[in-house]
């Protein structure tokens, strides 16, 4: 949504619910201005093969396209923030709490109460909005596990990659891998795609965002283990994951605030 739509379906129809609407209304507006001038950037032709342009000494083409690169992901890195900060200010404005985050309104039946016809909540239509939030607190936020970064560079379309230091055959964390085949095995029958895929990173990441969040009052026991650790949300801690594109997390972030909307004028 562009912010006038977003005033008009969202704000507008749920207004009475705010305390502070400005807070909702500006967290908004931070995650399109950073979508705006990753338009720009991308707009510079940042998919150049820098390597082509080092080869045949552009060396100055090379350094302003390697710089543009760093700034795109840097935006990037910037949208799961501010993402983030939007889904934190929007659930504590619509719970009238303060402090609550995702994970602790989906897992936390008291919390989920706080908000009415929660039980009529589509848990499907959150889930790309806490995988998000997820990837923004395993991946960016905490570095108590080593991992190496990168990026698939490609305009709008740019991803950031991370993955953990794996075994030498597979390439993957070892005491992750029974995790994971244990994980395929359950999910194949819902998700078919699961079957064709070999390799322990692709699997990983299509279980991270595909597994449901599970019931409401308590999220799936496949996503997040506190203890035992074995599940997905935990795995890709160790492993790493691939980033969300810019599109595809303010689509996400507009699916989930909507949802939330819609409920509201139940």
């Amino acid at each position: 949504m562009n912010i006038q739509d977003f005033r008009e379906n969202v704000i507008n129809p749920i207004r009475s619910e705010f305390h502070d609407w400005g807070i909702v209304y500006g967290s908004y507006l931070d995650i399109l201005n950073i979508l705006d001038i990753a338009h720009d950037l991308c707009s510079k032709q940042i998919d150049q093969d820098l390597f082509q342009l080092l080869e045949r000494k552009e060396f100055e083409q090379a350094s302003i396209l390697r710089m543009i690169q760093n700034q795109v992901i840097t935006l990037l890195k910037g949208m799961y923030l501010f993402a983030n900060i939007f889904v934190d200010r929007f659930l504590i404005e619509i719970t009238h709490t303060d402090g609550i985050t995702l994970q602790q309104f989906l897992g936390n039946q008291t919390n989920l109460m706080k908000f009415r016809n929660y039980q009529k909540l589509n848990l499907t239509k959150l889930l790309s909005t806490y995988c998000i939030v997820m990837f923004r607190h395993k991946m960016l936020a905490h570095f108590d596990v080593y991992r190496c970064e990168g990026a698939r560079l490609e305009g709008m379309d740019s991803r950031l990659h991370f993955s953990g230091v794996g075994d030498k055959s597979t390439g993957f964390p070892k005491d992750e891998i029974v995790h994971i085949d244990t994980l395929k095995k359950k999910y194949s029958e819902e998700f078919p795609e699961l079957i064709k895929l070999d390799n322990y990173y692709e699997i990983s990441k299509y279980l991270f965002y595909h597994i449901p969040l599970g019931a409401n009052g308590a999220i799936n026991s496949d996503r997040l283990i506190r203890k035992e650790k074995t599940g997905i949300d935990n795995i890709i801690e160790k492993s790493g994951v691939e980033s969300n594109s810019f599109n595809e997390i303010i689509n996400s972030i507009d699916e989930f605030v909507l949802e939330f909307v819609r409920i509201l004028q139940l």
